[in-house]
């Protein structure tokens, strides 16, 4: 997980939106919503034990050929995970 997707979420928590939270590895594990009671002042990330999205999020990736791929994630780390080269681009669907 890479330190821009890191910063992503936390800015995107400081800026009041919804994170989503689940123990690693991710097999049998649901996303639960953070709560303030989770961090609270002095936050503590443990990127080493979870995973963290920002909620409600929808990514695709689009390919070389300006072509949307046929599936929707719901995370822009999802999204490069699932991409079939460093070529392809990810792109954040607009609520509304």
């Amino acid at each position: 997980m890479s330190t821009e997707y890191k910063i992503e979420v936390m800015q995107a928590y400081l800026d009041g939106k919804s994170i989503e939270f689940k123990f690693k590895p991710s097999f049998g594990s649901n996303w639960g919503m953070l709560r303030v009671t989770h961090i609270g002042i002095g936050t503590h990330w443990d990127w080493n034990n979870y995973d963290y999205r920002v909620k409600g999020e929808k990514w695709i990736n689009i390919y070389t050929n300006g072509l949307p791929g046929n599936k929707i994630y719901p995370s822009k780390k999802e999204a490069i995970e699932n991409a079939q080269s460093p070529e392809v681009k990810q792109f954040k669907l607009e609520e509304g």
